[in-house]
């Protein structure tokens, strides 16, 4: 006899008040041979608690993830936990004016003695409906398997984004600071990035659109240091005169310098979109592929929109 059975995205919840419970068995199958003998089983089940009062709304969400395979002599099987909880408060965001919360995330790989742990507490504030701006704050513990090195990574980023002339002219820009350390290792990396991009529509179909990219990254190494810089900049135009069609142009070009040796690559994009789900497009680079220039056509179908 063959034994096969799968479950998907079953769901209870129980409700306590102010607090809520949530049972989910989101992913089971078992399959057996014809000598009722186990040969896979998997599963994906988690429990989910939500707490909302007056002061604080609290939600917290745990996963439990197994894969089993009869593989002869070699069995295969990986177990793993994600637990991740969310945390803000209506009332100190009204008294503070800003939209603030709290964000945690864990992942446990239980047989590869794996685990990646994240704490990111944030804030958004408006200003007289000109632009938002966003504040985050990251620390992350990650240990990606038994022979890869600890890694540390805390930073915090500003982001910027907003509208003018009666939502004509659309920006957005972001600055972010981070550092990471290896244990064990005198190795440092600190890199700092800034990303802007803008768009103007000139006509009703016609847009330019502007970008740049500031990339600093340093890497200190066992008493020596190593600096590389980025900078791309780009600008084109994207005229749309039908929700069928558009046609599009990019010009771009990045400065690349490694310890004072600079490198200047240039290249460009066009798009033609003679249908909602297909995409044609040509592209030059000076840098197309491995440090040499070259042409490049691609077709990108969207089957979802067929």
């Amino acid at each position: 006899m063959l034994l096969a059975c799968q479950s998907l995205l079953a769901y209870e919840t129980f409700n306590f008040g102010q607090y809520a419970l949530q049972a989910k068995s989101l992913d089971t199958e078992v399959v057996g041979t014809e000598k009722d003998e186990l040969a896979k089983a998997q599963f994906n089940s988690g429990l989910g608690l939500a707490m909302s009062n007056s002061l604080f709304d609290i939600n917290v969400d745990y996963l439990f993830k197994g894969h089993v395979e009869d593989a002869g002599d070699n069995d295969k099987g990986d177990l793993s936990q994600a637990l991740s909880a969310s945390m803000r408060s209506a009332l100190l965001n009204d008294l503070l004016a800003v939209d603030a919360n709290i964000q945690a995330d864990s992942l446990i790989d239980v047989a590869g003695n794996a685990y990646h742990y994240a704490v990111t507490p944030g804030f958004s504030r408006s200003f007289y409906n000109l632009f938002d701006m966003d504040m985050a704050y990251n620390y992350r513990l990650v240990k990606p398997s038994d022979i890869h090195l600890l890694e540390e990574t805390k930073g915090y980023s500003v982001g910027l984004n907003g509208s003018m002339d009666q939502g004509r002219l659309v920006w957005q820009g972001k600055y972010s600071d981070s550092d990471m350390f290896r244990d064990q290792a005198l190795d440092v990396e600190t890199t700092r990035l800034f990303d802007f991009t803008s768009s103007y529509r000139l006509i009703e179909d016609l847009s330019l659109e502007l970008k740049g990219l500031i990339k600093n990254l340093t890497q200190f190494d066992n008493g020596s240091n190593q600096t590389e810089n980025e900078k791309h900049f780009g600008a084109g135009f994207l005229w749309s005169p039908s929700e069928k069609y558009s046609f599009s142009l990019n010009l771009n070009q990045v400065n690349k310098s490694t310890d004072g040796n600079q490198d200047i690559f240039g290249g460009g994009k066009i798009t033609w979109s003679p249908k909602p789900d297909l995409d044609l497009s040509l592209g030059y680079g000076d840098d197309l592929q491995d440090g040499s220039r070259g042409l490049m056509f691609s077709t990108k179908l969207d089957l979802d929109k067929i």
